[in-house]
């Protein structure tokens, strides 16, 4: 993962590898309220299976990640 302007990020991508790399996505996780932080299986999930798991819209949770990334960047 990259930390550009032009940075988006992968629906296939693994959700613990995202938390870690990225921990300021964490307030996106809790407000929606997905177990992910903390979770074990976050290292076999990916950003598209979670949203489906908790019935996120993957569109607007995607948005709403990298909106955390790049403030924080």
């Amino acid at each position: 993962m990259q930390n550009s302007t032009d940075f988006t990020l992968d629906p296939q991508g693994n959700v613990a590898d995202v938390l870690l790399a990225y921990p300021a996505v964490i307030p996106a996780f809790l407000s929606r309220r997905m177990a992910c932080v903390g979770c074990d299986l976050a290292r076999f999930e990916t950003l598209s299976s979670a949203s489906q798991v908790y019935s996120v819209n993957l569109e607007e949770f995607l948005a709403d990640l990298e909106r955390y990334i790049h403030s924080k960047t």
